[in-house]
């Protein structure tokens, strides 16, 4: 019983954090896309093939650094 209980309370905290802040992630996200795809004064442009590869990497980047698994990290340690 308690397991379903528990269940129920981390369902209840991600749906208070989607409705809290899941636009801001996405938006955060957005925008170093945005930043991977610009390209420093004086270099060639990318071509759109290389700014989606830049995107993609940057959003990858920034997804997995902001991954939560406390449980995962100490085992990870641990190893």
């Amino acid at each position: 019983m308690a397991d379903i209980a528990r269940k129920v309370a981390t369902m209840e905290n991600d749906r208070q954090y989607k409705e809290s802040y899941d636009a801001l992630d996405q938006q955060t996200l957005t925008n170093i896309e945005e930043e991977a795809g610009k390209v420093p004064e004086g270099q060639e442009p990318m071509t759109e093939e290389a700014k989606s590869t830049a995107a993609k990497k940057a959003r990858f980047n920034a997804m997995t650094k902001s991954f939560y698994d406390p449980e995962g990290a100490v085992a990870h340690l641990r190893d």
